[in-house]
């Protein structure tokens, strides 16, 4: 039988840009617009470089943006037959620096590490700006010198150029005692993972030769949302032989806040020996959503519909607010959805909205109207990390997927014994696998009680265990934050696990998601609220700069549609204090009002 990953290749000949990348030899740079097929293409590249080219016991790299993109990576490839090993890294830059570079060389190169590592969570990071803050007699709003400070460090990772003192000496001074704050505290914070990781390279050129020996590729996802850290770490790594295969798109750069710059990606493409690839087929959208979208992103691009439908964008006026906004959607648009010769599952239908605020108001009509959801206000749900997503997994294979192998059981018991690596010693690994699968098959029941299912993970040390994970500082609160969920009847109180379980993707749950969350996702229908002058786009985004990320964030929720979007607006909003700003629609509801006329 021919392998999986030729199979899949075969079916990217018919696109000449996939087959280009596909067939690339060196560095490249892969431009990819929505819905151009970029996953697949770089997963069939991962597992044909793996099997062709990287020779074991060498192997590749596979950095992505943040856990659910890794995640969905390793779900492709295991599909082409590529599983998790000591020849294959898919995870964040994160876990890349800690795990390949500051746990295993930064003793070897002078670069003491809190032992055991222990990572600042959010409450702690807090914590520790407001002493800094004191220390250097700042009076500002603490909530606007943390963002300020965390871009900063993003944005000036080389310590030893003039910029970092001359750009905002008051800025840098305070990173620096900040950080002198998180070192006496024995602690270290993920960005800190990433700058420590960039001085480990740039000052030592035989750990650049033992990353290239071991992984001679690099396959970089979403390239244009890593930042500063990244490209100055890839611009080291290309210099001692790595390959680099970074893939991204610009357009779809809405990650500002975050240190993100999408002109290095567009830097990237321009060095030397470096080939630029460009996928142009749009494979999701109706041919009226790409046109509309791009007439939004006001970019000269050649993309090209390959579906022969049109797509539908609807404006809605509500003039009552946004409250009344809600409340047309779960009275009026969804119901006219999910009804009629065409209907849509409430799966494939996303609520879009702008930030926290919106999200509690949209959050109560959907519960109000009785709507199955998934997102939505966080302090009805719980976080998303790597544990309570592995924790729904587990549900799902009791619930039924133990039959179908997915998800597989070996994905939950590497999850599970890596997690456990960092607390036990080997000889206990086997014993807690054997234990873990008892558990699970003794649990298969798709009507247990979410909080019965629960109380037997908990029976298994699951709290504990997780208090004992320093270098995962968010992963005990997120598990805490699901358990009192599971208690509560007015949140997921009352769920079996199969419904837990299938939470995601779920066909009968709507939705909920902000503007910045939907980025990567698609559905068939896609509503858009909020669509005011000053919200979007925001009255602070004052420079060119930032005018341009607020329409790319507007391009990528218009982009998640494959069928249908609906787009409404009241001319006026208030904000969290409640004063009322009466700016009228968004200046993008008119644009697209012309394109459509």
């Amino acid at each position: 039988m021919r392998p999986a990953y030729l199979i899949e290749a075969e079916k990217l000949r018919a696109n000449p840009e996939q087959w280009a990348a596909l067939q690339s030899e060196g560095s490249v740079v892969i431009l990819a617009g929505p819905g151009s097929g970029k996953t697949q293409t770089i997963s069939v590249k991962f597992a044909k470089l793996l099997h062709e080219e990287v020779k074991s016991p060498r192997g590749i790299a596979g950095l992505t943006y943040n856990n659910e993109s890794a995640r969905e990576l390793k779900r492709r490839l295991s599909t082409l037959g590529i599983e998790e090993s000591k020849r294959t890294f898919v995870g964040t830059i994160h876990g890349f620096c800690l795990q390949h570079l500051l746990l295993p060389f930064s003793e070897l190169a002078g670069m003491p590490m809190p032992n055991p590592v222990e990572v600042a969570n959010g409450t702690k990071i807090s914590e520790l700006v407001e002493r800094a803050m004191a220390e250097r007699g700042s009076y500002e709003n603490p909530r606007d010198v943390r963002p300020r400070i965390e871009r900063y460090r993003r944005s000036h990772v080389d310590r030893t150029l003039p910029s970092w003192k001359e750009t905002d000496q008051e800025t840098a001074e305070l990173c620096e005692t900040y950080e002198n704050l998180l070192v006496g505290e024995g602690l270290i914070d993920f960005d800190e993972m990433v700058l420590r990781g960039f001085r480990l390279l740039k000052e030592n050129e035989w750990i650049r030769r033992i990353i290239l020996a071991k992984f001679p590729i690099f396959i970089i996802d979403e390239y244009q949302d890593l930042g500063t850290p990244l490209h100055e770490m890839v611009l080291l790594l290309m210099e001692s032989g790595v390959r680099i295969i970074a893939v991204g798109d610009p357009d779809q750069s809405i990650y500002d806040f975050t240190g993100a710059k999408p002109e290095l990606l567009t830097e990237l493409s321009e060095k030397p020996r470096i080939e630029t690839i460009r996928l142009r087929l749009n494979y999701r959208n109706g041919r009226r959503i790409v046109s509309t979208s791009l007439t939004v992103l006001d970019e000269e691009r050649q993309f090209e519909p390959v579906r022969a439908d049109e797509g539908t964008i609807t404006i809605v006026h509500v003039p009552e607010g946004f409250e009344r906004q809600a409340r047309v959607v779960c009275e009026e648009i969804i119901p006219a959805l999910t009804s009629g010769e065409n209907p849509r599952s409430a799966g494939e239908i996303a609520i879009l909205y702008n930030d926290y605020h919106d999200a509690a108001v949209v959050t109560r009509a959907v519960r109000q109207a009785g709507f199955k959801y998934v997102g939505g206000d966080k302090q009805i749900r719980y976080e998303n990390t790597p544990l309570t997503r592995w924790v729904e997994d587990c549900a799902k294979w009791c619930s039924g997927g133990w039959y179908k192998a997915q998800p597989r059981i070996s994905w939950i018991l590497d999850f599970w014994l890596a997690f456990n690596r960092e607390s036990v010693g080997l000889a206990d690994l086997r014993e807690i696998r054997h234990k873990l699968v008892q558990l699970l098959w003794a649990n298969r029941d798709p009507d247990m009680l979410l909080k019965d299912w629960l109380d037997k993970l908990n029976e298994f040390g699951i709290p504990e265990l997780a208090k004992k994970i320093r270098a995962r500082s968010n992963e005990a609160e997120s598990y805490q934050h699901l358990y009192e969920a599971a208690c509560d009847p007015e949140r997921l109180g009352g769920i079996n696990i199969a419904a837990f379980g299938g939470l995601r993707g779920a066909s009968d749950h709507l939705n909920l998601l902000t503007l910045h969350s939907a980025k990567g996702l698609e559905y068939d229908s896609v509503i858009i609220m909020g669509l005011e002058q000053g919200k979007l786009p925001s009255f602070n985004a004052v420079t060119e700069y930032a005018k341009r990320e607020q329409r790319r964030r507007f391009y990528v929720g218009l982009t998640r549609a494959r069928y249908e979007v609906f787009l409404l607006y009241s001319g006026w909003y208030e904000n969290a204090y409640g004063r009322r700003f009466q700016n009228g629609p968004s200046e993008y509801i008119e644009e697209v009002r012309r394109s459509l006329a």
